[in-house]
């Protein structure tokens, strides 16, 4: 999932360089799932003082966003990285967590392919969402070998006590990376398609005065 100011401009043949890592600590330390909860939040709202934000994914809005709801709530840190933002005590933790991402620009680029794939989710994974969007818009993306499933990188979390926790974060990382940069190549292109689309049915159909 990407965190980007919407002013950013985004290179299309740069490799994606804003990536933000929260599993460690400054000094090398692995954090746990709270401490990284809280400072991701912290990293967005300071963001979002700055800058307007959109949120670019695949899948996440039915997977990424409400795990981490979820999980902002299960470990009960909303007062804690809200502190002084919250202009309505009596509003519960999550009608107010709910609301605060509902208010962020989001695009789930598997929703804006379902046309594609015959509007359903099944076989529409990353590589073949490269695949539909090379097809149909003709974008040109390089495609990769898969390297690392969602289920290999949960095994490989779950081994981090009998292996090498600094290797297994290295081959998470650069999964991820990968990751972004395909969903980033997606993004623009068909960003730039629809925009082609949206400008041609304007010439086609102009408003009436």
């Amino acid at each position: 999932m990407i965190v980007e100011p919407v002013d950013d401009h985004i290179n299309q043949k740069e490799e994606y360089k804003s990536f933000k890592n929260f599993e460690k600590d400054t000094k090398g330390r692995l954090l746990k799932e709270r401490e990284i909860l809280v400072e991701f939040y912290r990293y967005l709202i300071e963001l979002r003082k700055r800058y307007s934000v959109e949120v670019i994914g695949f899948y996440n809005l039915r997977y990424d966003i409400p795990l981490i709801i979820s999980k902002t709530l299960r470990h009960n840190i909303v007062k804690e990285v809200f502190k002084g933002r919250r202009t309505c005590r009596s509003v519960h933790d999550a009608e107010f967590i709910s609301k605060w991402w509902h208010e962020i620009y989001t695009i789930d680029l598997a929703q804006s392919l379902l046309p594609f794939n015959n509007f359903v989710f099944k076989g529409l994974k990353l590589e073949a969402a490269v695949g539909l969007s090379n097809e149909v818009f003709k974008c040109g993306i390089e495609t990769r070998a898969p390297d690392l499933s969602g289920k290999d990188v949960v095994k490989l979390f779950e081994n981090l006590q009998n292996e090498n926790p600094n290797e297994i974060i290295k081959k998470i990382e650069e999964k991820n990376k990968a990751d972004l940069e395909l969903i980033k190549n997606i993004y623009l292109c068909l960003k730039e398609k629809y925009k082609l689309i949206m400008m041609q049915l304007t010439e086609k159909f102009p408003e009436k005065n």
